[in-house]
């Protein structure tokens, strides 16, 4: 039994999907400046991995919250 979201949980998700993808980029731009600052070629990988993570993240979310009407 599917549950039918109202106008209202449809703004309160898009909403937390907003601030959900504020965070991500704020986490990506840090872990930017944490990989200029790294020293070893492994700190640098990790965090180049960890901003491909933080962008597929963001676009998760973002591909989210466009169908958010669609629910």
């Amino acid at each position: 039994m599917k549950t039918e979201p109202t106008d209202n949980i449809r703004t309160w998700l898009d909403n937390l999907y907003d601030e959900a993808i504020i965070e991500a980029n704020k986490t990506l731009g840090n872990e930017r400046i944490w990989q200029k600052g790294s020293s070893t070629d492994e700190e640098i990988q990790i965090h180049e991995d960890n901003i491909r993570e933080q962008e597929r993240y963001i676009t998760v979310l973002e591909e989210l919250k466009d169908n958010i009407q669609f629910l």
